[in-house]
């Protein structure tokens, strides 16, 4: 063996013998102020300690804006659509102008009527018909009589008829209002019609529904008692 190779040999076992032994890690629980040298790697570097800084303070919530009345909403215009205004004609009265349709105490007698113009006051039409020397013509009836009203859907709407009671005093009578009268002529159903001359005397009687034609009977029956005689030439 080469001599030079044995004396580094020897210097190793040597240096090997007096090198000292690392000292072990201390065991996990054990306290240390400071890592131990063997604990950090040699590719480790301290991290930074942050600054202390304060902590936020919570926010403050927003006052709250002052509510605003909310505007009250404006109605949409109305268009006005033009209408085109119908004027009625004015009835024509086919009766006189003396005829009402309610008597003194708010009766409405237009259905009882017809087209001829009776009056309701008889006084009025007693005194009128003695001034006048005309022929008093009473119709007794009642607000619910039925056979009234036919009487005066016919024989009252004839022309003939209207035209020849403008002769008399008509003049209509409530049967319940008028006890002195009904004694006095005999009235015991409706229509009755009594045709009383200027000085009281029932000189006609027309009593039910009656045609036109009867009832103009009945009138000229009346005018002829109350007519006075012709002179003699």
């Amino acid at each position: 063996m080469n001599k030079r190779l044995v004396v580094v040999l020897a210097l190793g076992g040597a240096l090997s013998a007096c090198r000292s032994p690392e000292p072990e890690p201390p065991p996990a629980d054990h306290p240390m102020e400071a890592p131990a040298p063997w604990a950090r790697s040699p590719a480790m570097t301290p991290e930074p300690v942050p600054a202390p800084t304060k902590p936020a303070e919570p926010a403050k919530p927003a006052p709250d804006a002052p509510k605003s009345a909310a505007a009250p909403a404006k109605p949409s215009p109305v268009v006005a659509t033009p209408t085109t205004t119908v004027e009625k004609p004015a009835p024509v009265p086919s009766a006189p102008e003396s005829k009402r349709a309610m008597d003194a105490a708010g009766q409405n007698w237009s259905m009882h009527t017809g087209d001829v113009g009776f009056a309701f006051d008889v006084d009025a039409a007693t005194k009128r018909a003695a001034e006048g020397n005309r022929v008093l013509m009473l119709y007794f009836t009642t607000p619910t009589c039925g056979a009234c009203r036919e009487l005066a859907g016919t024989a009252f709407k004839d022309a003939r008829v209207v035209a020849k009671a403008k002769s008399f005093e008509p003049v209509l009578v409530d049967l319940r209002q008028a006890g002195g009268l009904v004694e006095k002529y005999g009235v015991a159903v409706t229509p009755t019609i009594v045709y009383v001359a200027p000085g009281g005397k029932a000189v006609a009687i027309t009593i039910d529904v009656v045609s036109a034609d009867e009832a103009l009977a009945d009138m000229d029956s009346a005018l002829a008692a109350t007519a006075r005689p012709a002179e003699p030439k």
